[in-house]
């Protein structure tokens, strides 16, 4: 009795095991086909030969439980096909499309898309990557492998994106003085400043808002006042006849130190004129 009670607990522990190795199961790949053009190929045969870019290639495959069983929808959160080269150190993914009738994940691509570089190889491998949650379910596995010919990487042509490539050193590029009106313009209104000068003086001593019986009372730093003013003028006018604004503002700061030293001691001297 002893005997049969230890071999009914035996029995129990082992349909528990069993039970959890089939929670357990992973994923295996099934049916993996690849198709170039006409010609058909299974998983894990011989390197095919890629010779031509103008080919279509199919690749197709399903996912069966390890005991053979369908499985469940919606399957695992991510299914893609990798297109990679050891060489170059590089990867392509691409995303098949699930066949529901068939219970087939098939992609479809043409030889032309894919990208150079990888053509560029002696050999390209093909991977599935089956990703989920639930990290018993996840796979990569090569299933295949691409061998461009010789005469397809000769013919290729490809050029490095200039974000690859040295650059010049970058040097910081200052252009010219900026352009100007036309010279004829800025003589004309040259001319109409020094017409407009000349007729506020006139009118200035006609209606005697100056006393130009009093200049011999003026203090000799009027003079050079009046010559600072003068030399705005002058300033002003070798800008509108093409100057550059960096000379303009250079002159005009000399000018305006000069204009405000001078006119500092003439209004001075005009306090000391009141004054008395």
């Amino acid at each position: 009795m002893k005997r049969s009670s230890q071999f009914n607990g035996y029995q129990l522990l082992l349909v528990i095991l069993v039970y959890m190795i089939g929670l357990c199961q992973g994923l295996q790949i099934s049916n993996g086909h690849v198709r170039l053009d006409k010609v058909n190929y299974e998983f894990q045969s011989e390197p095919i030969a890629l010779d031509v870019v103008n080919r279509n290639l199919d690749i197709s495959f399903r996912l069966l439980q390890d005991n053979g069983e369908s499985i469940e929808r919606p399957g695992p959160r991510q299914i893609s096909v990798i297109l990679s080269s050891d060489a170059l150190k590089a990867q392509s993914y691409l995303y098949p499309s699930y066949k529901v009738e068939a219970d087939v994940y098939e992609l479809k691509v043409k030889v032309k898309d894919i990208s150079d570089y990888l053509k560029k190889q002696d050999s390209i491998l093909v991977k599935i990557l089956v990703g989920d949650s639930n990290s018993e379910n996840n796979v990569l596995e090569t299933v295949v492998e691409l061998q461009p010919s010789q005469k397809l990487r000769d013919d290729l042509k490809m050029e490095l994106p200039k974000r690859f490539v040295v650059k010049e050193e970058i040097h910081h590029i200052f252009h010219g003085d900026s352009k100007h009106a036309p010279k004829f313009v800025s003589q004309i209104f040259v001319i109409d400043v020094v017409v407009v000068f000349g007729g506020l003086i006139y009118f200035w001593t006609y209606f005697d808002a100056i006393n130009v019986g009093n200049i011999s009372k003026v203090t000799l730093m009027s003079f050079p006042f009046l010559g600072s003013l003068l030399g705005f003028e002058a300033v002003f006018y070798s800008y509108y006849l093409g100057t550059s604004i960096f000379t303009t503002l250079l002159r005009t700061v000399v000018v305006g130190i000069l204009a405000i030293y001078f006119g500092s001691r003439v209004l001075g001297s005009l306090y000391r004129l009141r004054v008395k």
